[in-house]
């Protein structure tokens, strides 16, 4: 039996303008402004797919398989020699979240993305939540609904 060691590369998700952000006492407000402007794995994943035609055949879990992400210039760059040995986790969201969790539901199915709006537009229409875009999708079983 052959020991392989795997590198586990959390990913992110969650709504627009709702990203966590940590902060030191008494520094929340220059921590707040800092994250408004400042862009996330999964916002950075979508402009990457602006820009790059081969991103957008590969869905978010899988970037990393192709992708590495510089944290000091946040942004991801293209790996030289692919490796089986990264993994690709979306922090996991719980369905008591239903706008989260759908977003959740369509990062996992849909490739390409250049916005959330992208997420939410389905044959050029586009729907006001990520719910009723995972309902179109037909992502959601009689369960969740």
């Amino acid at each position: 039996m052959q020991e392989k060691s795997y590198t586990i590369i959390q990913l992110p998700v969650h709504l627009p303008e709702e990203q966590n952000v940590y902060f030191i006492a008494d520094k929340e407000q220059t921590a707040l402004n800092q994250a408004r402007s400042e862009y996330t794995m999964l916002t950075i994943w979508f402009k990457l797919n602006e820009k790059d035609d081969q991103s957008r055949e590969i869905l978010y879990h899988d970037i990393s398989l192709y992708y590495r992400f510089n944290k000091q210039s946040k942004s991801w760059r293209r790996q030289i020699q692919n490796t089986n040995n990264v993994i690709g986790q979306m922090y996991s969201v719980s369905l008591n979240n239903l706008e989260c969790y759908c977003l959740h539901l369509l990062l996992l199915h849909i490739s390409g993305a250049q916005s959330f709006k992208d997420l939410r537009t389905i044959d050029n229409t586009l729907y006001s939540s990520f719910y009723e875009a995972a309902c179109k999708h037909e992502l959601l079983d009689d369960n969740n609904k």
